[in-house]
């Protein structure tokens, strides 16, 4: 969907070498851009003409040709093909450069897999991609992305794969932070459908069966944001295996590479993204697998000394298909899942420090084998912890809350977690109904009546049940040891 994008960020790197041609398009130009472009795709790929640069009236014309980058590394027009793809660059007055191109070429390609063939083909609709790349940022600061429609198709002996989507959209906002970029993207996808058809080999002389598979989604969107991206040290990196292809020379110069890597450390400040999805369905021949809404929301730190993550994500309006579950079970599945994560107290910035320091291509392993036990070390000593925040299940016969922390510690990690019932009241006079004649529904009512003597009123009427595990292995519910020491 965004090779464009991407080739477009690596032309944009080369222009930030290009001062000189600011105002002007002519061919000394053409020859200095292809110069600057070949420290980040290779000498090759300009001696072969897989990429070439032309001056326009009012650009340069950069043409990437895909089947020649095929061709030299032995793939047959047979087993690849697609047409060259290209776009036009141009300087501003400001310093910047724009970025333009209007169409995406289809292509088909025949990969090996481990029981044959896969040939897989793509075709897209009203391709565009118009961008404002900042040589002193090494980066866009504003691009646009869309896509009319788009269609990737796939055939092996085992499956074929038709994916659609139309109504694409990706945007890009830029600017420079206290160091390297911070910018914004939106991406929108007005629907999306996957179709399969799986063939499930036969077992003991049994014919293999065919099963169709459908995934619909009504829409997509997603917001991401990147703080304190070093795009130039991330850049330089790339350059340097261009420069340094294969492991003799890499290995060669790996003080030059260490010293790269440490620059580009942390890699970026924080990177968040919140993604959303509306009436998901997912179809196989038992019924339908359903979600009204689906969220997830994403963070994580860079390589840093005090690096977090955080993952979450909720599901609305689930449902499952009624030939799955006995009918007994149909208050206990789950309507809505809010499940909510967090990670700290890992000095990853050590870590990467102390590998990069350690490492040395000359020896085999690379890496000494205590290294090991020192990364284990250092993540220790930083006291790990692993947070639930509030996370809910809720059914027709049930309403939970969860929360909680596990810190990881030697000997044996410590925690607590915090479970809250709504109408546990209810819950257990449905579940008794049912265990009247259902012998799985008893074994859950084993364990609900273990549970009720456990509870502690909560406020609004829940039911809470307060739990620590301690070091000593002995878990503890509302104050009640469950068991003695452990040894």
């Amino acid at each position: 969907m965004n090779s464009f994008f991407g080739s477009a960020l690596v032309v944009g790197v080369a222009l930030c070498a290009q001062p000189t041609f600011a105002q002007s398009i002519n061919d000394d130009g053409a020859k200095a851009l292809s110069g600057t472009l070949s420290t980040y795709i290779g000498k090759a790929a300009i001696d072969q003409k897989i990429v070439t640069v032309e001056p326009q009236a009012d650009a340069y014309r950069i043409t990437f040709d895909a089947g020649r980058l095929a061709a030299l590394y032995g793939v047959s027009a047979e087993r690849f093909q697609m047409a060259p793809m290209y776009m036009l660059t141009a300087p501003k007055a400001d310093g910047t450069w724009a970025v333009k191109a209007d169409a995406m070429p289809p292509y088909s390609i025949i990969m090996p897999i481990f029981n044959g063939d896969m040939r897989q083909e793509m075709r897209s609709t009203g391709y565009k991609f118009d961008g404002v790349f900042d040589p002193k940022l090494v980066s866009f600061i504003s691009s646009s992305t869309s896509i009319d429609f788009v269609a990737i198709t796939s055939k092996s002996p085992e499956q074929d794969d038709d994916m659609q989507m139309h109504g694409i959209s990706v945007d890009l906002k830029g600017s420079a932070g206290a160091v390297g970029l911070d910018a914004k993207v939106t991406e929108a996808i007005k629907g999306m459908t996957d179709s399969a058809s799986i063939t499930i080999p036969g077992v003991k002389g049994a014919p293999p069966t065919t099963m169709a598979v459908n995934f619909d989604i009504g829409t997509i969107n997603v917001d991401a944001n990147v703080e304190a991206l070093r795009t130039r040290e991330v850049m330089d990196l790339w350059a340097f295996f261009v420069a340094n292809a294969g492991k003799d020379q890499v290995t060669a110069a790996q003080d030059d590479l260490k010293a790269k890597l440490k620059a580009a450390l942390p890699l970026w400040g924080q990177m968040a993204s919140n993604s959303t999805m509306q009436d998901v369905a997912f179809r196989i021949p038992q019924g339908i697998f359903g979600v009204r809404s689906y969220t997830d929301k994403l963070r994580f730190s860079g390589v840093a000394k005090d690096a977090s993550a955080a993952i979450g994500f909720k599901l609305e309006g689930f449902t499952v298909p009624s030939a799955l579950l006995p009918s007994w079970a149909d208050g206990l599945t789950p309507t809505m899942i809010d499940l909510n994560f967090a990670f700290g107290g890992v000095d990853l910035d050590q870590i990467a420090r102390l590998a990069i320091d350690e490492f040395d291509l000359k020896a085999d392993p690379p890496l000494p084998l205590t290294m090991r036990d020192r990364i284990i070390g250092i993540i220790m000593q930083g006291q790990p912890k692993v947070t639930l925040a509030k996370s809910q299940l809720i059914a027709s016969d049930y309403d939970l809350s969860f929360e909680g922390e596990m810190q990881i510690q030697t000997p044996v990690p410590t925690g607590r977690l915090t479970i809250s019932a709504r109408d546990f009241d209810k819950t257990f006079d449905a579940l008794q109904q049912v265990a009247s004649h259902e012998p799985k529904a008893q074994q859950i009512m084993a364990a609900l009546i273990f549970a009720k003597g456990l509870a502690k009123p909560g406020p609004d009427g829940q039911s809470v049940w307060d739990m620590e595990y301690g070091a000593d292995r002995v878990p503890v519910v509302n104050g009640q040891r469950l068991g003695g020491p452990k040894k």
